[in-house]
């Protein structure tokens, strides 16, 4: 509340009189500076709300009507009003501010937007400071001691973070708003403890400077990802944390070999950012009145990008050659990562760009996204089932998983939202996990073929992740698999049944990677030295065992998203 009975002159008399500085200050800023007696103020914010005295509303005016005269001109040290002439018009949107006292300091209604200042910091918090790490192992990042440590540390003070938030925490930091949702902050806690065993395997079993600054990049970038709300601000984040890893990419311990695969990462990556960006600039930018097929149109280049950037067959290409070519740990990076960080932020984006209810015929939506999802998930799958190393079974099979999950979202209700979120994030766990006990295993065996004998606890590792990535029960990957292909059978019958066939396809896939492996048999059982990998992959089976026997933690915040997501589809 302003004070009433005094003004910025410090006098006492004229009280009872809500003054608003505001006015006081535009004029002063228009009189002239040469004013001497009558005309001359002394100090600025003395001015009365003469329009809430009453006499004109400043709305139909040049300016606010007659100012009030508070006394005879030096009677008591003030002036008398000027020509009406030489008034300056008042401004009417003026911001709101509280009189200044005599000798006080002076106070501010908070605006809007700055009253939100404090959450977006709070909020923002985890990013940044994985930002700040990220730029710091980029200085110390050969120094593997040093990094190691520090890499682990900040990504465990970016855990407790998140973890701490409670659920709907809003703010703005730069003009952007913030929000912290069930789903964003489940899906951080998972990526941050991913993260977290990947630098554990690269730190202790395989050492590579440069994983240490992208992995916490990509960190940050992906919990920027999932606090932002404006679909601009969220694509732009996703296309930067998608080329960051360009760099592990490019580089290996033993050679460099994957200079071409990187390159073609960027290629994709870039063409995916550039036709997703124009898609949201232009649809925002277009007025409501549009034809319809406007709208149908900059969704389709929306989903292609998506498709682009999510290596969705047929724009598999290059996970191929990344499969073959680049580091495990970086791999891991990717799909375990950013490829589920990807897939939600197209959900997100689809929520709140507001596309979709514009769209009249929204079933040309569906049937794309049917169409894509289901090429990708029976192709993928039906690569999988002959992949010549552990490696492409992996990527494949995580394509396959990501085109059922696109068949999910493309039905539009609840059971196909929350099983294609729910598939999404198991698979990266579980293929994080499986991807750095291959990599174990090509380095234990050489130039032989991997097997158990060379690595018996790696080897068990991998297998255990291919039965979460099936889908298998009790892990928790079976709810997610089961609403997607229980929905897609109602929606299309065919559709369940080629998504039955895609799983069936999988299971051939990872037992023939199980007969590879454990094949020949084993002389004797030894755990070999520094079994990283191993303990890695049963921190995850029994992380995804605990989940499965109670799964109801972990699908209520997606349930709880993919409400928001019906609302927003239809809004009335």
């Amino acid at each position: 509340m302003a004070p009433v009975g005094g003004d910025g002159g410090c006098s006492r008399r004229h009280g009872g009189v809500l003054r608003d500085p505001s006015h006081g200050l535009e004029r002063a800023r228009d009189r002239s500076a040469d004013r001497r007696g009558s005309e001359r103020r002394d100090r600025a914010g003395r001015g009365l709300l003469a329009h809430l005295v009453g006499h004109r509303d400043p709305g139909h005016g040049s300016y606010p009507g007659a100012w009030l005269a508070r006394g005879v001109a030096h009677g008591d040290r003030r002036r008398a009003p000027r020509p009406l002439a030489e008034r300056a018009a008042a401004w009417v949107d003026a911001a709101p501010r509280v009189d200044t006292g005599c000798h006080r300091t002076r106070w501010s209604v908070p605006h809007r937007e700055r009253a939100g200042g404090a959450g977006g910091v709070i909020i923002a918090a985890a990013p940044l400071i994985l930002a700040a790490a990220a730029g710091f192992a980029f200085a110390f990042r050969k120094r593997l001691n040093v990094v190691g440590p520090f890499s682990l540390m900040s990504i465990v003070a970016a855990f407790t973070l998140v973890s701490a938030m409670p659920a709907d925490l809003t703010g703005a930091l730069l003009d952007l708003e913030l929000r912290v949702t069930d789903l964003g902050r489940l899906a951080s806690l998972v990526i941050l403890a991913t993260l977290f065993l990947l630098v554990i395997d690269v730190w202790l079993d395989e050492p590579a400077y440069n994983f240490f600054p992208t992995a916490l990049a990509v960190g940050a970038t992906a919990l920027g990802v999932l606090v932002v709300t404006a679909p601009l601000a969220i694509f732009g984040l996703l296309v930067l944390g998608l080329l960051v890893p360009v760099g592990s990419f490019t580089f290996q311990v033993q050679r460099n070999r994957s200079v071409d695969a990187a390159s073609r990462h960027f290629s994709f990556v870039a063409l995916g950012g550039c036709l997703g960006l124009s898609a949201l600039a232009l649809s925002a930018s277009l007025p409501h009145e549009q034809p319809a097929n406007t709208f149908v149109l900059l969704v389709v280049v929306l989903v292609v990008a998506f498709a682009l950037l999510l290596a969705a067959i047929p724009f598999h290409t290059h996970a191929a050659l990344l499969a073959s070519e680049v580091p495990a740990a970086a791999l891991a990076l990717y799909f375990g990562v950013l490829v589920p960080t990807t897939f939600i932020a197209f959900a997100e984006i689809l929520t709140l760009s507001g596309l979709l209810p514009a769209i009249v015929q929204v079933v040309k939506v569906q049937d794309l996204l049917h169409g894509i999802g289901l090429v990708s998930a029976v192709g993928g799958a039906f690569l999988a089932s002959g992949a010549p190393d552990l490696r492409r079974l992996v990527v494949y099979s995580v394509i396959s998983n990501l085109g059922a999950a696109l068949v999910g979202m493309a039905t539009l209700s609840g059971p196909g939202i929350i099983g294609a979120l729910a598939s999404v994030i198991v698979t990266g766990t579980s293929a994080s996990g499986q991807l750095l006990a291959a990599g174990t295993l090509e380095r234990r065996s050489g130039p032989d073929r991997p097997t158990a004998r060379h690595a018996p606890m790696a080897a068990l590792a991998f297998v255990v992740g291919g039965f979460a990535m099936i889908g298998a029960p009790p892990l928790l990957g079976f709810p997610g698999r089961f609403f997607m292909e229980l929905i897609a059978y109602q929606f299309a019958p065919l559709t369940g049944a080629a998504l039955v066939v895609a799983t069936l396809l999988l299971i051939v896939g990872q037992l023939r990677a199980v007969v590879a492996l454990f094949g020949a048999g084993l002389e004797r059982w030894t755990i070999e030295s520094r079994p990283v990998a191993g303990v890695i992959g049963a921190v995850i089976f029994i992380a995804l065992l605990i989940g499965g026997i109670q799964p109801a933690g972990f699908l209520r915040p997606i349930a709880s998203f993919a409400e928001e997501f019906l609302k927003a589809l239809r809004p009335l």
